[in-house]
């Protein structure tokens, strides 16, 4: 992939902890930025733009309702009934202030008196299309011995917290775990349920916070069980309002201004095009000149990435990845052969036509909302942030460079830099090639 933040994923991940006398299954969900965005308009019924306290814990209880009938657990094919001991829910803020939702159950089940082995499953029934980190892992405890589990009993995401080395791993799409158990006798102890008030969903610090942060979040107050059946209704589904009837002020405050700062990230966070860019910009050209590069490629990459977000051209995810390295490496290259070359502006272009592709992969899967004004704001609010970014680079570097060509050692310096540039895109090559 050309960029590591996958803004629109929904990532789970089951902890299965198998007692002599009972089974504890931890469930997290966990709904990065624009699926945050999209679930919190969803809980905005009213369509006044804002969701409030009472819509998230509203939508919240209707969906612990809803995974308390998606969630199965066996032995030997006989059911468990699980008991709901708490409820969490949390939003946690990210750099650029777009919110992370983590939806959070504690649930239990008693296993049979008698010591035995058994073979023990379990399924998530839940919205299995939606694409996301699906992780299942199954541990015994207090002398219950698990083998042959048909899932990992390592925590490769810790708890959906290390993103390096999810980044790093394919994404496993877990959707049930059977596993051998050996039961020890041992007295029922059910866990005590949790009694205590909802808690507030306040953003908290970004998603680096150290782990004595997550720790003492965690660690909050939680909802009891008995009360989210009294309170929670029925899966019915939200009651939408239609994009017509929300105000101008509202489209702007749920479409536009996340979808903004959503485009300025992804390009924050993408150096394979700020390289590109740096290439492009340590070619020796005048300040029209240089309008001219950055215009040429903002009207190539906004005009694919158009294309590419409404599905009307869909190239091959493998070939856009490749791609982009190597008009990376061209460009780096180009910088040191002919640093006094004219073909800037349809160099950049011809390659912007290229890079736009690379910004819908991002986007796409956020744009798959209705169609209308709403998917028409997300998208230019989108492309604005892209925008809004490059030219504050372009700000920042093209006079650095204007001024170190007063200096003598201004040419080695450009040199050695488009050099960086073509390394750079030779190494990303290698790296989505093989």
């Amino acid at each position: 992939m050309a960029h590591p933040i996958v803004s629109t994923d929904i990532n789970r991940h089951v902890v299965i902890t198998v007692h002599p006398r009972r089974v504890d299954v931890d469930y997290l969900y966990e709904m990065l930025e624009i699926a945050a965005i999209g679930v919190a308009r969803e809980a905005d019924v009213d369509g006044d733009g804002r969701t409030s306290e009472a819509e998230h814990e509203a939508q919240f209880r209707e969906w612990v309702a809803q995974m308390q009938q998606s969630l199965q657990l066996e032995l030997d094919g006989v059911p468990l009934p699980m008991t709901l001991l708490a409820s969490r829910r949390t939003d946690e803020g990210s750099v650029f202030g777009l919110s992370t939702t983590r939806w959070n159950l504690h649930l239990t089940a008693l296993l049979p008196a008698r010591g035995a082995q058994g073979s023990l499953v379990f399924r998530d029934r839940y919205r299995q299309d939606l694409v996301g980190w699906k992780e299942m892992v199954v541990q015994g405890s207090d002398g219950a011995l698990v083998s042959g589990a048909g899932a990992s009993a390592q925590d490769r995401s810790q708890r959906l917290t290390d993103y390096a080395a999810m980044a790093d791993l394919p994404n496993p799409s877990e959707e049930g775990v059977t596993a051998m158990l050996a039961l020890a006798s041992a007295p029922a102890v059910l866990p005590e349920v949790v009694h205590a008030a909802p808690i507030k969903a306040a953003p908290t610090a970004t998603r680096k916070a150290p782990p004595a942060a997550r720790a003492a979040r965690a660690s909050a107050p939680v909802q009891a069980a008995s009360d989210a059946a009294q309170a929670t209704p029925q899966p019915s589904g939200p009651s939408v309002v239609s994009p017509a009837a929300r105000t101008w002020n509202a489209r702007l405050s749920q479409d536009g201004w996340p979808f903004f700062r959503l485009g300025a990230q992804h390009i924050a966070a993408g150096y394979d095009h700020l390289l590109f860019l740096l290439g492009l910009l340590l070619f020796r050209q005048s300040l029209a000149r240089v309008v001219g590069v950055v215009t040429a490629f903002t009207v190539a990459h906004s005009l694919t990435l158009v294309l590419a977000a409404l599905g009307w051209i869909t190239p091959p995810g493998a070939l856009i990845d490749a791609l982009i390295p190597i008009t990376i490496t061209y460009v780096g290259a180009a910088a040191v052969l002919w640093p006094e070359s004219r073909h800037g502006p349809w160099l950049a272009f011809g390659f912007g036509l290229v890079h736009g592709f690379g910004f819908a992969a991002a986007l796409r899967e956020a744009l798959g909302l209705r169609m209308g004004t709403d998917w028409l704001i997300a998208l230019a609010s989108f492309n604005l942030g892209i925008e809004a970014f490059q030219v504050l680079a372009v700000c920042l570097i093209y006079p650095l460079l204007h001024f170190a060509d007063r200096f003598a050692w201004s040419s080695n310096a450009r040199r050695a830099l488009a050099l960086g540039v073509m390394s750079a895109g030779l190494v990303w090559l290698v790296e989505r090639v093989r």
